[in-house]
């Protein structure tokens, strides 16, 4: 199941622009804007490590136990792209002090076998992101001119 779930991911992936799938406000915002979504990003991650707590038994390293489920892959396709996330935005998104179980979380499905394969290189995944930043950066200054 999870090799098919694996290919499945694969091939979306392919169709799709990989920025459009883990972009999020944080990537796009500046200034005041971006301080008050990077707040609330790492607010909602505090959610999850709640959610984590009290629904999971953190016993395993996934939701559905020793394998990766759907609720996982779900997760994990944006998830395990927070380092590219960090890099660009500049700033500290999951913070293990914090989000200790969402971060085990993560870290697990960051070095399962078919999750290795299925993510995007982080240093391809920044430079695609910033090079969105960029285009749109012109497309709005296009617009204003």
């Amino acid at each position: 199941m999870l090799q098919y779930l694996s290919q499945d991911l694969n091939q979306v992936l392919a169709r799709r622009n990989v920025v459009k799938l883990i972009l999020s406000r944080p990537l796009v915002s500046e200034g005041e804007e971006k301080a008050k979504v990077i707040k609330e990003y790492i607010e909602n991650v505090s959610v999850l490590e709640e959610g984590i707590k009290r629904d999971f038994s953190g016993k395993s390293p996934f939701f559905n136990g020793e394998t990766p489920g759907y609720l996982d892959l779900v997760f994990g396709s944006s998830a395990c792209s927070y380092r590219a996330i960090e890099e660009i935005t500049g700033a500290k998104l999951i913070i293990p002090e914090i989000h200790p179980l969402f971060f085990a979380w993560v870290t697990a499905m960051k070095t399962h076998p078919v999750v290795k394969e299925t993510i995007p290189f982080h240093e391809g995944l920044v430079n695609r992101v910033l090079q969105y930043k960029q285009q749109r950066a012109l497309e709005l200054s296009n617009t204003k001119a």
